[in-house]
């Protein structure tokens, strides 16, 4: 019975702390935004490129082309492209990023 008692204290303890400690973390939030418990450094890294990591790639596109718009996921790249500048995108080209290859042309019927 002794051991149970001493669980129940020992609990309602650790329940008390963490509630000081919420409401301190609460005040401490209130007077400033960027305030954190852990001090763990959740930011991302800005990644600097170097000249050789840079790849150039050149399309052959006709003269007129017009680039209607551009998607990103999983390192490719898919731009919609208006290759007479006219009716709307007709071709769709899938880019890969990191090497620059142009893994697909797709072309869209109007």
């Amino acid at each position: 019975m002794h051991a149970l008692k001493g669980i129940v204290v020992f609990m309602g303890l650790i329940i008390v702390t963490l509630m000081i400690l919420i409401v301190y973390g609460m005040i401490q939030k209130a007077k400033n935004p960027d305030f954190s418990f852990f001090s763990g450094n959740n930011t991302v890294k800005e990644q600097s490129v170097t000249a050789a990591e840079t790849r150039d790639v050149l399309l052959d596109l006709p003269r007129n082309s017009k680039i209607e718009g551009t998607d990103m996921a999983d390192g490719k790249m898919a731009m919609r492209v208006d290759t007479d500048g006219k009716n709307g995108a007709d071709t769709i080209i899938v880019i890969d990023v990191t090497s620059g290859e142009v893994l697909s042309r797709v072309g869209i019927k109007p």
